[in-house]
C-alpha cells in the first residue's frame, strides 16, 4: 500500500508541474496574442504571425490531428493583427469543414502578374460555386455545411480585413486535383508595394 500511495503522490506531483506549464504557455501565448493584436507596426513578419496562430489553436489542430505545412514567407506591410485574425479564421475552417477526412493544410506564397499572393488551401468538403459570390457576406454560409455549427461572419471578417489594407481575398473551389472532397483554396492578393521582402 505505501508502494501505490508513494505512486499516487508522484502522478499528482507530475499532473501539477504539467498543469502550470500549460498555464505558463497560455499566458505567454495570450501575451503574445495580445500584444499582435494592439501593435500599430506596419511590417507583418508573416512567420512569427502563423507560428502565433499554430499555438493559439494548438488544441484544435492536436484533437483533430490537422497537417498544417507551409515554408518560408516574405515580410508584407500590413499590420501583424489583420493577418493573425485571418490566418485563424481560415485554419479553423479547414479543420471544421474536413469532412470525413483528416484535415490537410497547406499555406504558401507566389506571384501572379503585379501581385503577391499567400494561399491557405484545405481538402475539405469545400464551398459551392453558387455559394462563393454570397459567402463573404456577414452571415452567409455555404449550402453544404448540413449541421455543423458556425456563425457565417468568419470569412466577411477576414475580407473587411484583408481590404482595408488594400489587400483582396479571393476563393478556389473546388481545387484542381482534388480526388475525393473538393477541397477549397483561399488566395490573400496583395499588391506590390506592400511586400517589404524577407528579413
Amino acid at each position: 500500500k505505501g508502494q501505490d500511495d508513494e505512486q499516487v503522490f508522484l502522478n499528482c506531483v507530475k499532473q501539477i508541474r504539467e498543469s502550470i506549464f500549460t498555464s505558463q504557455n497560455i499566458v505567454k501565448d495570450l501575451s503574445d496574442f495580445a500584444a499582435l493584436t494592439l501593435s500599430s507596426e506596419e511590417r507583418c513578419d508573416v512567420n512569427e504571425v502563423l507560428m502565433h496562430v499554430k499555438r493559439l489553436l494548438y488544441d484544435e489542430i492536436d484533437n483533430s490531428n490537422a497537417a498544417i505545412a507551409h515554408g518560408a514567407f516574405t515580410d508584407l506591410n500590413i499590420q501583424p493583427f489583420r493577418l493573425l485574425i485571418i490566418f485563424k479564421n481560415l485554419i479553423q475552417n479547414a479543420i471544421k469543414y474536413a469532412g470525413a477526412t483528416k484535415p490537410q493544410i497547406l499555406i504558401f506564397e507566389s506571384r501572379k502578374d503585379n501581385a503577391h499572393i499567400i494561399t491557405v488551401q484545405d481538402n475539405g468538403i469545400g464551398i459551392p460555386p453558387q455559394d462563393q459570390n454570397a459567402i463573404f457576406a456577414p452571415y452567409r454560409r455555404a449550402s453544404n455545411v448540413g449541421k455543423i455549427g458556425g456563425s457565417g461572419i468568419g470569412l466577411s471578417t477576414c475580407r473587411s480585413l484583408l481590404r482595408g489594407a488594400g489587400g483582396e481575398i479571393v476563393i478556389e473551389s473546388p481545387r484542381s486535383g482534388m480526388l475525393t472532397q473538393p477541397g477549397t483554396a483561399f488566395h490573400l492578393e496583395f499588391p506590390q508595394e506592400m511586400v517589404l521582402g524577407k528579413r
